[in-house]
Order: C-alpha cells, then sequence, then structure tokens
C-alpha cells in the first residue's frame, strides 16, 4: 500500500511518493539543487557527476534581487555617491563562493539520503 501523507525528514517536509524516476545529471548548484527538490516531492531521484568527487570551484556567485549571478563589480549600492539604500550605512557584500553553496547542498543531499554517483557521465 502507498503511502498518502507526507512526512518530515532532516527538517524537510517530503511529500507522498509519485513512481515518478527523475535523473540529475550534474553536482553542481542546478543538478543538486534539482535532486534534492525532487527529493523533496517524492521522486525516485538519482545524482549522477561524471567526475569522481565534487569538484569545488573558486568562482564568486552573488545575490541580486532574489537571483544568482556572477558580478562584473562591486554592487552598485557599495560605491560612493551611489543611492543609499536599506542596508546604508554598512559595506554590504552579498557574495559568496560558488564551492560552499555547493557543498551544503552536497551534504544536506547526503543527509536526506539522496544517492549521488560519482565517475558515471550521461553519455558515452
Amino acid at each position: 500500500m502507498t503511502s498518502t501523507t507526507s512526512n518530515v525528514v532532516d527538517g524537510v517536509v517530503r511529500s507522498p511518493p509519485t513512481g515518478i524516476k527523475v535523473l540529475s545529471v550534474g553536482d553542481g548548484l542546478a543538478g543538486l539543487c534539482m535532486g534534492i527538490e525532487s527529493w523533496r516531492k517524492c521522486h525516485d531521484v538519482e545524482i549522477i557527476e561524471r567526475s569522481t568527487s565534487i569538484v569545488p570551484s573558486k568562482v564568486h556567485v552573488c545575490l541580486q534581487n532574489g537571483s544568482l549571478a556572477i558580478p562584473k563589480r562591486e554592487f552598485e549600492w557599495n560605491l560612493d555617491g551611489s543611492t543609499k539604500h536599506a542596508a546604508w550605512p554598512l559595506k554590504v557584500s552579498g557574495c559568496f563562493f560558488r564551492r560552499d553553496v555547493a557543498l551544503m547542498f552536497f551534504v544536506h543531499a547526503q543527509r536526506l539520503g539522496v544517492p549521488i554517483t560519482f565517475g558515471v557521465g550521461a553519455i558515452k
């Protein structure tokens, strides 16, 4: 008999099983996030990655209007003469390392039990 109720795993609400199989290719931000979200929707999910381990990236990523972006320069509100926003007079840095976010998603996926297979490509 299939469950029709949601349950909570590691603080995440998981929907009833859907019977849908999902393959997420790549352990980057999008692949890990999609794998976690598919798991949350209770799809049968697996993440595969061509590399033999999670690959640290040194690309800076920033949040701009709630979206991820790679900055070309410092945020405008930190520049002299710009309009003062809600954070003024603080010097705000919305930047972080993409590697740190990927590792956070990776650890979260592991805690949830999302299978991640390394050394496997999507094509031969």
